[in-house]
């Protein structure tokens, strides 16, 4: 699990990209439909067979010999795409790669994925084509583009076969990111993606590469409307977290760097603290940020407090994690720096910082995880003299009313001592999440929100 990165920056979630996870909620990976020999004329449909009205006279020679499980991808693969493929029937590498995708369900990216692994085309040519063809022409009738976006959400697959197409090839034919969409699937709590991305990493041996940010960062960018990106919230109090492992440990790699350029921030006392410790008085572990920004920390499986974060010239901050944490390794991205450079920012916006007091800063994010605008943002208590801000583009904005593309929400001079957070889907839209957190003078105190769960 890797968390959002502080402001001034907008956060980037995952690393090594923007990871904005796509798509409806799933109770579980869907299963493939088995290969059925049929006569050509008869195409595998939802209750069972009927006729493919574009092979009446039970002759499909021409356009391949294909038999599809979903009758649309046949109809229109016979309609639009013969040529390529009849072409690919000629070449054994792509009919290997297609006999398979052919008994994949229209809506089943998994299977598709599958068959990529199982039957690599490499550079066929016959099949770059008949794919190609299929993207353009066959979108919501075929598992186009590797079929990894078809489910995320209704029109997200035709954005993905025009903006994004290349990048969920790619994705589909890379053992680690394809396994990573098969993952996210199953996915059923918010945090659940960056489990998957921790687990696939870990087991994989390798960093996330290229072919992961350029899928996640095209779908995100390119197609975060048609994808509803940040805006999936059926898990609102409908899910739980998952289940602490009694007597493990997990390990959380903070990576400290610096609000100004991004430099490694050596030095940063980093203390980790249970909920009911406001003071953190006794805390559970700490280190310090070597050379390179960096601290590990062991705390026990299912671990629900905050970080405490000090050092040299440094702003205080507490850093809530707003999940348990229970894989065995996970990373929070930290941004540091001094008390004057967060006056400076909110003084900015015109606005005054009182010593006295505290700030808050809120991610907000949806069932999936992903950074979600839209938001608005409520605090108990607030008085006449704290400031509420939402961040746009890096900077803190008085007149907005929800989060915008940062989903990133603050408020200034916030009275010190326990503080109710709730955030809801617009100024008068459905309650979606609900935190309490502790605030401190000249202290900045973090939190991702999530949807609340069951």
């Amino acid at each position: 699990m890797v968390v959002p990165a502080l402001p001034p920056r907008p956060p980037a979630r995952l690393s090594p990209g923007r990871r904005v996870i796509r798509g409806a909620l799933a109770a579980g990976a869907l299963a493939a439909l088995g290969a059925v020999a049929v006569d050509c004329n008869l195409v595998l449909g939802a209750g069972g067979y009927s006729v493919d009205p574009a092979c009446p006279s039970g002759d499909c020679a021409a356009c391949g010999q294909f038999t599809y499980a979903a009758a649309a991808c046949g109809t229109c693969n016979q309609a639009s795409c013969c040529a390529e493929a009849e072409s690919c029937r000629k070449s054994p590498a792509c009919a290997a790669r297609f006999d398979c995708q052919a008994a994949c369900a229209s809506s089943d990216g998994g299977c598709v994925s599958a068959c990529e692994r199982k039957h690599p085309a490499g550079p066929d040519a016959a099949a770059a084509a008949l794919s190609a063809c299929q993207a353009k022409s066959c979108v919501g009738a075929c598992p186009t583009c590797g079929g990894l976006v078809d489910w995320y959400a209704k029109g997200c697959a035709a954005c993905v076969a025009t903006t994004c197409c290349g990048h969920a090839t790619a994705c589909a034919a890379d053992a680690v990111c394809a396994q990573l969409e098969e993952c996210y699937r199953g996915c059923t709590y918010p945090s659940c993606p960056m489990d998957c991305q921790s687990m696939i990493a870990a087991s994989s041996g390798q960093p996330l590469g290229d072919v992961v940010a350029g899928i996640d960062t095209c779908t995100s960018v390119g197609c975060r409307k048609e994808c509803a990106s940040g805006a999936h919230w059926g898990c609102v109090g409908a899910f739980s977290w998952p289940a602490a492992t009694p007597g493990a440990t997990v390990s959380l790699q903070v990576h400290a760097t610096a609000f100004s350029g991004g430099a490694p921030y050596p030095g940063a006392m980093i203390r980790a603290c249970g909920r009911p410790d406001v003071g953190c008085v006794a805390p559970l572990t700490a280190g310090t940020t070597a050379a390179d920004g960096t601290v590990t920390l062991s705390l026990p499986s299912g671990f629900v407090g905050y970080l405490d974060a000090t050092g040299p010239n440094t702003l205080e901050s507490l850093v809530y994690v707003a999940w348990p944490l229970t894989m065995a390794t996970s990373t929070y991205e930290l941004l540091l720096g001094p008390y004057e450079l967060y006056k400076s920012l909110v003084m900015a916006d015109n606005g005054t910082v009182d010593d006295t007091q505290g700030a808050l800063f809120v991610y907000t994010r949806d069932c999936l995880g992903a950074s979600a605008p839209g938001v608005a943002l409520a605090i108990s208590p607030f008085t006449a003299e704290t400031k509420h801000f939402y961040f746009l583009n890096g900077s803190p904005i008085d007149t907005l009313d929800t989060t915008a593309v940062d989903a990133i929400g603050g408020f200034a001079n916030v009275p010190p001592g326990t503080v109710t957070l709730t955030s809801h889907l617009g100024p008068q839209g459905e309650k979606l999440g609900l935190f309490t957190v502790q605030v401190r003078p000249m202290t900045l105190t973090f939190v991702t929100l999530t949807p609340t769960p069951s």
